[in-house]
């Protein structure tokens, strides 16, 4: 891979980084996020709409973020659950059915058992 100046390029050595963006709007949170797999595969959280990149729509409940979605028709049963800790935010996707059927997920990787740790934001 090489630079727009024509010199060697180290772009496929940087470090890719996982995130998840929660913000409330009027009284509703909401989520949207991209996950790294194994083998540069991706995880993009966003509302499952079909052509549209919509934040997902998250419910409070207890000390958990969740969103649930079920589709009988299709045998789908999706609960993807956020939790923060003292160590940062944990992501759970028990049966990957969001995995699978909700979120745009590369074959190595999904939305289960993840844990984010915490950064701290600064500006130079």
């Amino acid at each position: 891979m090489l630079n727009d100046d024509g010199s060697e390029s180290d772009e496929r050595f940087k470090l890719k980084t996982s995130y998840i963006n929660i913000f409330k709007k009027d009284d509703k949170y909401f989520t949207e996020g991209l996950i790294w797999g194994f083998n540069f595969h991706i995880c993009t959280i966003t509302a499952p709409l079909e052509g549209a990149a919509e934040p997902l729509p998250l419910v409070l409940k207890g000390k958990k973020l969740v969103f649930e979605e079920q589709e009988p028709e299709y045998d789908i049963n999706c609960k993807f659950e956020l939790e923060f800790d003292e160590n940062g935010l944990n992501i759970m996707d028990e049966n990957y059915h969001c995995s699978n059927y909700m979120f745009y997920c590369g074959v190595h990787a999904s939305v289960n058992n993840i844990q984010l740790v915490k950064t701290s934001k600064g500006c130079n």
